[in-house]
């Protein structure tokens, strides 16, 4: 009976070790994962944003997640109000706008909700996944915008689906500053959720667009765009301007991605209303912030992965005491 025993514990220690591995396997491979990767808003947490209009598609046209499968919808995670919009990064992490997270929001990521895998607003086939924490650019001024960069992990890795949930590429480094020497000005695009409705003053009522929207937008350089705002001085943005107007990212779009032949260039930042003529946009350039990105990532440490391993560890001990001491009777 001692040797059958001894038999039975052998044979479930060997099988606790194997799952015990591929657990471990597991939890490194998600964090190495998430290191290697090449890399306007609305709603009751928006509201006095767009009330002030600094938020920011007029002028485009329907487009499908299955053109552009890492763009994502943030949402409220009480009514799943699309309030941003977001690129998908890698498996875990979505870069958005910093402004889009102002005030107790960044405090509370559990009220934000990312929406992967749609072109419309409803939910159907799609994937909602909580946030587990948001990362703002330590240098964001809310008060000019500059340095409108965040970062958000999810509570788990998004399931990756073709054509429907994948990521974007970032720019390895910092370019020259003018974007065009490598993609043409007119082939820049911007999508998202936000309204349809242009304005130079005062924003109408705030009114998602159903379904995701794109436009080409044409990119200037800084040293033109300063011909139209003071703003352009920064290095670290983008400037997009349709000059007779009707063509622009608006409210709601706020976070989403410029992008050009699958690299993402800028993040909707802001701008003095919505497509009005001779006024452009704003956008945050992200290859100037790669290193906040790939350092931010690089050095999160998820809470609970430490306390998973012990949970296994845990669990696999009582397995065996019960199984043995079953066993025994």
């Amino acid at each position: 009976m001692s040797n059958q025993l001894m038999i039975f514990q052998i044979i479930l220690m060997c099988l606790a070790t194997n799952y015990l591995l591929s657990e471990q396997n597991f939890l490194e491979n998600t964090s190495n994962e998430e290191k290697d990767f090449t890399m306007f808003r609305s709603d009751e947490i928006g509201e006095e944003i767009a009330k002030n209009g600094s938020l920011r598609i007029v002028g485009g046209q329907k487009c499908y997640v299955e053109q552009y499968p890492f763009i994502v919808s943030i949402r409220t995670t009480k009514r799943y109000s699309h309030f941003c919009g977001g690129s998908l990064i890698s498996s875990r992490w979505v870069l958005s706008a910093a402004h889009c997270f102002e005030g107790s929001v960044s405090r509370r990521p559990w009220q934000v909700t990312v929406i992967l895998g749609i072109s419309t607003l409803q939910r159907s086939r799609s994937q909602a996944i909580k946030v587990k924490s948001i990362f703002m650019h330590k240098s964001y001024n809310p008060k000019t915008v500059e340095n409108d960069i965040a970062l958000l992990i999810m509570r788990h890795r998004a399931t990756m689906h073709i054509g429907t949930v994948g990521f974007i590429d970032l720019p390895e480094s910092s370019f020259h500053e003018d974007l065009s020497v490598i993609c043409e000005p007119q082939s820049f695009t911007v999508a998202g959720w936000g309204s349809q409705i242009a304005y130079a003053d005062d924003p109408p009522s705030y009114k998602s667009s159903a379904n995701l929207m794109c436009v080409n937008i044409p990119y200037i350089t800084n040293t033109e765009c300063r011909r139209y705002s003071s703003v352009a001085t920064d290095s670290n943005i983008i400037c997009t301007l349709y000059a007779p107007g009707g063509k622009d990212a608006c409210q709601g779009d706020s976070g989403g991605p410029l992008f050009c032949e699958g690299i993402q260039y800028g993040i909707v930042s802001w701008g003095h209303g919505c497509a009005t003529p001779n006024t452009p946009a704003f956008y945050t350039r992200v290859d100037k912030y790669i290193d906040f990105i790939t350092s931010t990532i690089a050095n999160y440490r998820d809470p609970s992965s430490s306390s998973a391993e012990g949970e296994i560890i845990t669990n696999i001990e009582l397995l065996l005491a019960s199984l043995t001491s079953i066993f025994v009777l």
